[in-house]
């Protein structure tokens, strides 16, 4: 077995020299790689900041409505608690059955008790 791998090895060795014996071809000796153009990095740091402000915009913009509810919710409630706690002049009424009789006095519906 070690006899196989000895002669491998000097197999391979001589065609290792045998390349490295022979010209480089006349496409490789004229090789030149090609030259990094700058315009590509301008490109991609001006795509990078734009998609970074659009995201920034995005997230302001969101934060400024998710407060506008916020606000908007609070105003409601607001509202809704200074409604409750004016006193009716007619207590048994809503606001709608005052608007809609002649006389500005409405009759209590069924489930609401006169005061």
């Amino acid at each position: 077995m070690p006899d196989d791998d000895s002669q491998l090895d000097l197999r391979l060795r001589s065609f290792l020299d045998e390349i490295k014996a022979q010209p480089l071809p006349h496409q490789l000796a004229d090789f030149k790689p090609a030259t990094v153009r700058s315009g590509r990095k301008v490109l991609n740091v001006l795509a990078g900041s734009v998609a970074a402000a659009v995201i920034a915009a995005s997230v302001t913009v969101f934060a400024i409505e998710l407060n506008g509810h916020h606000g908007a919710a609070l105003l409601f409630q607001v509202a809704h608690l200074r409604q409750r706690a004016v006193p009716s002049p007619h207590p048994g009424c809503t606001s709608s059955q005052l608007r809609t009789a002649a006389s500005g006095h409405c009759r209590p519906t069924a489930g609401r008790a006169a005061h």
